[in-house]
């Protein structure tokens, strides 16, 4: 891998995790603050979506930035595991402090360990996607009879457009 290409999977990985760290915040603020107003619930998912969709141009940018395509369902799985590890003990550490002080952080990170659950979740799902493919050559079977069904054909036009020039030469 040159040395831009290295460095262009560098700093979108950087880009995707800071993403979706960012993502996982607007995704607890909006599940939180559903409980509360409808208005304040909207205003968070739709700053998360937004993130979403950003977050999903990067992760395809990842897919052809990488030499392996497995390895990039195991960047994606790692990132989305570590960017919502944070939000597994947000709660424990807010409650530490007088209430009163971060009564209003409180509220808006209620539901942080419910996002820590889906995204690992869902990280844990792609890496085990990215074994499989790497390792284990799920998938990989596919393509190759995809690609030999392409080639059989390809050889029978070839051999057909042969016949129709003997054919020709010979009258």
């Amino acid at each position: 891998m040159g040395f831009i290409r290295g460095s262009l999977l560098f700093f979108s990985v950087m880009f995707l995790i800071i993403s979706l760290f960012v993502g996982n915040l607007f995704l607890t603020f909006s599940l939180s603050a559903g409980e509360k107003d409808d208005n304040l619930k909207d205003f968070w998912a739709e700053k998360f979506f937004y993130l979403l969709f950003f977050s999903l141009i990067i992760a395809i940018a990842i897919f052809f930035l990488v030499e392996t395509k497995a390895d990039s369902l195991l960047i994606l799985g790692a990132s989305i595991v570590g960017s919502s590890l944070p939000f597994m003990k947000v709660n424990s550490v807010l409650s530490f402090f007088d209430n009163s002080v971060f009564d209003f952080n409180f509220l808006l990170l209620s539901e942080s360990y419910r996002v820590f659950v889906w995204a690992s979740t869902i990280g844990i799902v792609l890496i085990s996607m990215g074994v499989g493919l790497k390792f284990f050559g799920f998938g990989i079977s596919f393509v190759e009879k995809i690609k030999e069904y392409f080639k059989d054909v390809k050889q029978k036009e070839e051999m057909n457009v042969k016949k129709k020039m003997k054919g020709k030469n010979k009258s």
